[in-house]
Formats: C-alpha cells, sequence, structure tokens
C-alpha cells in the first residue's frame, strides 16, 4: 500500500509539474488594426482585417479584444471553414479580426475605427492525467477503442485507416467483475 501511494503522490507532482510548465511556455501574441478608407455607394467605407497564424501543436485562444466602430468582430479559420470565435482551438488554425462601416450608416466623427486582439499560444503537450495504467491486483480490465465524428455519439473502432474529413477517437477503460 505504501508502495502504491508514493507512486500516486509521485504521478500527481508530476502531473502538477507537467501543467505548470506547459502554461509557462505560453506565449502572447498581439496585433492591432487601422481601417481604411474605400469608396462605397457614394460615400465612403472603411474595411480591414488583421490575423494571428498557429501552427500543428500550438492551442489557441483569444484572451483580449478591443473593437472599434460598427460591424466588427473575430472569427476562426479552421480546416477552411470559418467559426465564430470559440474557447480554445489547437491548430494549425488562424484567429481573424475585422472592422467594417460605411458613411450612410455611421458618423464621421466615428472614423477610423482601430482593433486589438491578443492571443495566448500555448505548446501541446502529453499529460500524464490522460493515460491509463493497468496495475496488477485490478482484476479484468476491458480496453476499446471509440470513434465519434460529433463528440456526442461514440460507437466502437479498430485499428486501422481513416479517410473521414474529421473523427475523433477515445479510449474507454471497463473494470470488469470478477
Amino acid at each position: 500500500m505504501k508502495k502504491f501511494l508514493t507512486g500516486t503522490l509521485l504521478a500527481i507532482c508530476l502531473s502538477a509539474t507537467v501543467a505548470r510548465s506547459q502554461e509557462d511556455q505560453a506565449r502572447y501574441q498581439t496585433v492591432t488594426l487601422t481601417t481604411s478608407s474605400v469608396p462605397y455607394n457614394g460615400g465612403a467605407a472603411w474595411t480591414g482585417t488583421n490575423s494571428i497564424e498557429i501552427a500543428e501543436g500550438e492551442v489557441g485562444e483569444i484572451v483580449n479584444y478591443a473593437g472599434g466602430r460598427g460591424n466588427c468582430g473575430t472569427y476562426v479559420i479552421k480546416n477552411a471553414k470559418v467559426f465564430g470565435t470559440p474557447g480554445k482551438v489547437a491548430g494549425p488554425a488562424t484567429f481573424r479580426m475585422f472592422t467594417e462601416y460605411n458613411t450612410s450608416s455611421y458618423t464621421a466623427d466615428n472614423v477610423p475605427a482601430d482593433a486589438l486582439m491578443t492571443v495566448k499560444i500555448t505548446p501541446l503537450s502529453y499529460s500524464p492525467q490522460k493515460s491509463v495504467t493497468v496495475a496488477p491486483g485490478m482484476g479484468n480490465v476491458q480496453i476499446e477503442l471509440e470513434s465519434s465524428t460529433n463528440l456526442l455519439t461514440w460507437a466502437a473502432s479498430t485499428n486501422g485507416v481513416y479517410n473521414d474529413d474529421l473523427r475523433f477517437f477515445r479510449v474507454k477503460l471497463t473494470k470488469l467483475n470478477p
């Protein structure tokens, strides 16, 4: 029992160290945006975008956005699809801010519309908390590979090659009665 407890405490300490060191490796990237005037419907319009790219093996999250006036905001491009601003996104992905408006909708004192966006970029790392050890004395354990296309419905899977556009995998561990 003492040996098991020592190993458990060591694993907890290692998990905390891994989590802290991953957080320590995070970097912050900030971009700004000043819109430029373009002719629009007999008046003028101000438009602009600016982006931050994150690479594979990184996770990005918008931690600050200060938008200008008019139609402005942020979105994420992942797998050539555009999404509203979710929480954390694994790379590769593009975080983009935009602003656009025209003089027919806004007064002249509303120009130009500046914006600022900061993205926290953290490297992915392997967490010991996401591993399972089947220790001696646990009894019978069934291990299954499952897959899903929507993270809601899971089905048993086998080792092999998958060609779906998007598929998630998990390992399910079930303790069986002795």
